[in-house]
């Protein structure tokens, strides 16, 4: 995967998200279309954060807790001023976290401390490639939340 590949990965989860007419979350569904951009934005600004501590040769690592709590992705989106700016930070998101993985070059192998919690579970707490990770960022993890945003078009029951 280079650059182009994760910006194009990206692609149909910003079309759906642009394509908007999402219904509100039934109460214990999850998130609200809104609140999974966020995550899906501030988890890309943590990956392209480790990658440049790899890159400067300092200490790295990966903990998603920042970015699942439910909080911090109100408070983000509390700071955008609407959908149109929380796209655009999408896509700023985006497009960092493609070029730093290209920075990355051979330095993709570099392994760091992993964590990612799920719906309050821990389903990773190990050691991984920053660079298995971001491609692992672009593909299953996005397809995970653009199947999540699909199903909150209005109309659709989950």
């Amino acid at each position: 995967m280079d650059a182009a590949a994760i910006e194009q990965a990206y692609d149909p989860f910003i079309e759906a998200v642009m394509t908007g007419h999402f219904r509100s979350p039934e109460a214990g569904e999850g998130w609200s279309a809104r609140m999974v951009v966020a995550h899906v934005t501030l988890n890309n600004d943590h990956w392209t954060r480790a990658a440049r501590d790899v890159l400067a040769g300092g200490p790295s690592g990966y903990d998603n807790e920042a970015a699942v709590d439910g909080d911090v992705l109100r408070r983000h989106l509390a700071e955008m001023d609407g959908m149109a700016a929380l796209v655009a930070d999408l896509r700023r998101s985006v497009g960092e976290l493609a070029a730093v993985y290209d920075e990355l070059g051979d330095q993709r192998e570099t392994v760091i401390p992993v964590r990612i919690v799920s719906d309050g579970v821990v389903v990773r707490d190990k050691p991984a490639a920053v660079g298995d990770m971001i491609v692992g960022n672009a593909t299953y993890h996005l397809r995970m939340h653009h199947e999540q945003l699909l199903a909150l078009r209005a109309g659709d029951r989950v």
